[in-house]
């Protein structure tokens, strides 16, 4: 079983713009019993962090746009966000 967050299995929001991807790491992480939600760029991460900030950010790397050091950077100068676990990721 997997750790609860605030009586919740903890939500886990994964940033990467390869479908492939984001939907094999999304299975594993619902395998393991956690909450997952996919999106596929740095601005979409912005706003669901806004809205529902996670327990874990996956952060792919390379992105078009707005990087995934840019978005980490931007999620760890805010003092909202900047407690979150962020793990960069790289295929």
């Amino acid at each position: 079983m997997p750790p609860l967050h605030a009586g919740r299995p903890a939500r886990i929001l994964i940033v990467d713009d390869d479908p492939a991807m984001r939907e094999l790491l999304a299975g594993l992480v619902r395998d393991l019993g956690y909450e997952a939600q996919a999106v596929p760029d740095g601005e979409a991460a912005v706003e669901v962090v806004a809205a529902q900030p996670p327990d874990l950010v996956l952060l792919d790397v390379n992105m078009p746009g707005l990087n995934g050091f840019d978005l980490c950077r931007r999620l760890k100068a805010d003092p909202a966000t900047r407690l979150i676990p962020v793990v960069l990721i790289t295929g």
